[in-house]
């Protein structure tokens, strides 16, 4: 046919096609996405949305567990505070002493000063900007609570002895990297003039390891494992609100697009039975008339990317104000894979249903429609 040569002329004609079915198909997308705008926002929203609701649940669940395996580790490698009925100067126990003291905000708010030494081997203290502090010059407050009280370095605030009632104003030197805890540092000296006791005494024993103190010397121990157990308890009784949210996402995405695409088949009935008259078969027709939205998949989930990490880091802000610590978003890699896999899964569920309404289009509609 072409040059004399059957088998070449057959195979270009058939490159030809193929490029002519090609741009049919990439022509009528585009004319089926901007032809009809709402629709494409609905398919859009759909996708968004569940995609949203999916990776917020994930986001919830990352960040907590994140938090218990290693932002607990933020508040010093102790995993022992012994604190004493009394006071004392010499230490029999081990471990290393520091003076703590329960004090409030003007508001109320309780938090905790603790006064201890640039040597204490159980505490890291860093600011901010990953420095070492010196506590020597002054008072440094923990950034989770600077964050609570919208305050920075340099600033003057007030605090109260709730024993005394007694009020003194202190100027921050500088803000510890730390969310794990609401809490000033500063050297024994001035946590002690605060505190009304002598700056030799301590009331708190820090450790590595359970010291053998009897029982009736203790008031309290708070224990590094007690903090992640509460992070778990609290992974636990979301996990119900997590698969929640996750389950209702793939609904929101099925059911959005499952209407918005019905939709297409309903307007292009005439089309699908004018394309079954001309030969296409029903694969071929599910390519040119359900697949239009594919390129609005990926295009809604990673939409959807920014509005969860800004959602999980209010939600984190909102807990800190009962918890007194703010765990960091985290999203586990796997989690956004785990979503994109729900979403596309959801997505092509909802065309998989409509293929069935494809097939049942009687290619007679068309004839009739043109003797008409």
């Amino acid at each position: 046919l072409l040059n004399g040569n059957s088998e070449q002329g057959e195979k270009n004609y058939k490159n030809v096609l193929a490029k002519k079915k090609i741009s049919f198909r990439f022509k009528y997308a585009v004319r089926s996405l901007i032809g009809n705008p709402s629709r494409t926002f609905v398919v859009l929203l759909g996708i968004f949305l569940g995609s949203y609701i999916a990776l917020l649940g994930y986001s919830f669940l990352d960040t907590t567990q994140n938090t218990q395996d290693n932002m607990v580790d933020e508040m010093g490698t102790f995993e022992y505070q012994y604190v004493l009925g009394e006071l004392f100067e010499e230490n029999e126990y081990g471990g290393e002493p520091v003076i703590m003291s329960t004090m409030e905000s003007t508001e109320g708010d309780q938090f905790s000063i603790i006064g201890t030494t640039d040597e204490n081997p159980y505490l890291d203290l860093k600011d901010i900007e990953g420095k070492d502090v010196n506590l020597d010059k002054g008072y440094y407050m923990t950034s989770v609570m600077a964050m609570l009280w919208d305050v920075q370095s340099g600033d003057t605030v007030t605090i109260c002895n709730p024993l005394t009632l007694e009020e003194h104003e202190i100027t921050l030197a500088g803000i510890l990297d730390n969310d794990m805890q609401s809490a000033i540092f500063a050297n024994r000296e001035n946590i002690a003039e605060i505190s009304g006791v002598e700056a030799e005494y301590s009331n708190v024993i820090m450790s590595d390891k359970e010291l053998d103190i009897p029982d009736a010397k203790i008031i309290q121990t708070i224990k590094k494992t007690d903090a992640k157990e509460q992070f778990q308890n609290m992974t636990n009784q979301m996990d119900i609100m997590i698969y929640f949210l996750i389950g209702m996402g793939a609904v929101i995405c099925v059911a959005s697009i499952y209407v918005a695409v019905n939709m297409v088949v309903s307007e292009n009935r005439s089309n699908i039975s004018m394309l079954k008259v001309l030969g296409y078969r029903d694969y071929q027709i599910n390519k040119i008339v359900l697949n239009v939205n594919h390129v609005l998949l990926p295009i809604g989930y990673v939409l959807s990317i920014p509005l969860v990490i800004a959602s999980t880091n209010w939600f984190m802000v909102f807990l800190a104000d009962f918890i007194g610590a703010l765990p960091r978003t985290y999203i586990a890699p796997q989690s956004f894979l785990y979503t994109a896999i729900l979403t596309g899964c959801s997505y092509f569920g909802s065309l998989f249903l409509l293929r069935r309404k494809v097939s049942k289009v009687d290619m007679v509609e068309s004839l009739k429609g043109n003797r008409e």
